[in-house]
C-alpha cells in the first residue's frame, strides 16, 4: 500500500508531447465527466462505482500495453536481424546470397513446371498424393456407397408411398367410426322419442300401443346391433391398418437409418477427397498418375530446395540471427536491396502504429491515475475504500 501511496501522490515526470493516434476515439476527459455528472461522488456508492470503472479502464489499458509491447519487441527484432543481415562482412554476406540464390533458382525451376497451362493445382495434387496408397480402393468403395444409396432411396419412396395409402385408409375408418358414433346417437334419439310418443298415446289416450312399443324395440335394437357390428369390424380394419402403418415406419425407420449411414459414409469420404462423386475422385486420381509420371524430373530439384534451405537457416543461425526461418520465405530480400528495403519500412511502419499505441496507452492510463488521485484527495474519508479498490485490481 506504501509503494502504490508513493506512486500515487509521487512527483511525475515531465512527458513529450505524443502524436495524433488512431486510437483517439474519444476525450477520455469527457468520460470522466459524464461519469462525474451521472454518479454523486459526495455518496460512498456513487464514489465506489466511479472508481471501479476508473480502475477497471486501467487495467483494460495496461492488458493493450502488455500486448502491444510483446508485438513491439517481436517487430524489433525482426530489425535487428536485419541490421545484423546487412552489417556482415562480404564474404559472410556473400555465402548467404549465393545460398538464397540457389533457392531462388530451384523454387524457380519449381514453379516454371508447377504453373503450366495444363498443371494439376498444387494443392490438388498434394491432397491425392496424401491418400496415394488408398485411393484405388476409396474409389471403388465410394462407388459402391452410391449405387448402395440410390437402392435405398427407392426403397424409401417405396414405402412412404405405403405410408400415405395406410394413413389415408387409417382416416377413412376413423371418419367411419365417427359417422356410426352419430348414427347410434341418431337411433338412440329416435328411439326414445318414439317409445315416449307411444307411451304419451297409451296412458294419456288410452291407445293400445303394446305391439309398436315392441316393434320399436325390435327395429332399434336390429339397427343398432348392425351399427355395432360395423363399427367393430371398422375397429378390427383399423387396427390392422395401424399395424400396417407402424410395420411400414419401423422398416422406414431402419432404412433410413441405413440410408444416413451410408450417406455418412459417401459425405465423409466427399469431404475427405473434397470431391462431390466417385465419377469425379476417378478422374482426378487418373489426373494425379499423368502428372506424378511428368513430375518424377523434377523431385531432385525439390529435394535439394529443402537442402538449400535448411543450410541458409544454419548459415543465419551462425551469424546470430533471431529468427533464421523466416528467411527461407523471403530469400528474394536476402539477394535484392530493394526487397530488403521494403521489408524494413513495413516493419518500421508496424512498430511505430505500436509505439502510439503504447504511448497512447500510457497516457489515458496515467490520466486515470491522476484523477483516482484527485478522488482521494478530495474526499479524505472516502480514501481507504478507494485504496481497497485500487489494490484488489493491482493497480
Amino acid at each position: 500500500m506504501f509503494e502504490w501511496l508513493k506512486k500515487l501522490f509521487g512527483r511525475k515526470e515531465k512527458k513529450e508531447p505524443q502524436e495524433e493516434t488512431d486510437w483517439d476515439l474519444f476525450e477520455d476527459g469527457d468520460f470522466l465527466a459524464a461519469n462525474r455528472r451521472e454518479l454523486n461522488l459526495n455518496d460512498m456508492s456513487g464514489m465506489e462505482q466511479y472508481i471501479n470503472e476508473c480502475c477497471r479502464q486501467m487495467k483494460e489499458q495496461t492488458e493493450i500495453i502488455e500486448r502491444s509491447n510483446f508485438e513491439y519487441n517481436a517487430v524489433t527484432e525482426r530489425l535487428r536481424d536485419i541490421e545484423e543481415i546487412e552489417a556482415l562482412p562480404p564474404s559472410q554476406a556473400q555465402k548467404i546470397k549465393n545460398c538464397a540464390s540457389k533457392i531462388l533458382e530451384r523454387e524457380e525451376i519449381r514453379q516454371e513446371y508447377l504453373n503450366r497451362k495444363d498443371a494439376m493445382p498444387k494443392e490438388l495434387y498434394h491432397r491425392m498424393e496424401r491418400h496415394e496408397e488408398d485411393m484405388p480402393e476409396a474409389i471403388n468403395k465410394l462407388r459402391e456407397n452410391e449405387d448402395y444409396k440410390s437402392l435405398v432411396r427407392k426403397d424409401l419412396k417405396n414405402l412412404e408411398g405405403e405410408k400415405i395409402s395406410y394413413r389415408f385408409a387409417r382416416h377413412e375408418l376413423m371418419n367411419s367410426q365417427h359417422n356410426k358414433r352419430i348414427l347410434v346417437a341418431v337411433i338412440l334419439v329416435f328411439e326414445v322419442l318414439t317409445l315416449l310418443a307411444l307411451l304419451v298415446m297409451q296412458f294419456q289416450f288410452k291407445m293400445e300401443v303394446s305391439i309398436g312399443i315392441l316393434l320399436c324395440i325390435a327395429v332399434g335394437a336390429i339397427f343398432l346391433t348392425a351399427v355395432f357390428t360395423a363399427f367393430m369390424r371398422d375397429k378390427t380394419e383399423l387396427k390392422k391398418v395401424e399395424k400396417k402403418l407402424n410395420r411400414a415406419i419401423v422398416v422406414q425407420n431402419r432404412i433410413k437409418i441405413r440410408y444416413v449411414n451410408v450417406s455418412g459414409l459417401i459425405d465423409y469420404a466427399c469431404a475427405k477427397y473434397q470431391v462431390n462423386s466417385s465419377d469425379e475422385l476417378k478422374y482426378m486420381w487418373e489426373r494425379y498418375l499423368k502428372e506424378k509420371a511428368r513430375m518424377e524430373r523434377y523431385k531432385a530439384a525439390d529435394e535439394e530446395l529443402g537442402a538449400v534451405g535448411a543450410e541458409l537457416i544454419s548459415l543465419l543461425a551462425d551469424y546470430r540471427i533471431k529468427d533464421p526461418e523466416i528467411w527461407v520465405h523471403q530469400v528474394r530480400a536476402l539477394t535484392d536491396h530493394r526487397e530488403m528495403v521494403e521489408i524494413r519500412h513495413e516493419l518500421v511502419a508496424q512498430r511505430g502504429s505500436l509505439r502510439r499505441r503504447i504511448n497512447y496507452n500510457e497516457e489515458k492510463r496515467n490520466e486515470l491515475k491522476e484523477e483516482v488521485k484527485k478522488q482521494t484527495l478530495s474526499h479524505p474519508d472516502m480514501a481507504p475504500m478507494i485504496m481497497d479498490i485500487v489494490e484488489g485490481y493491482g493497480q
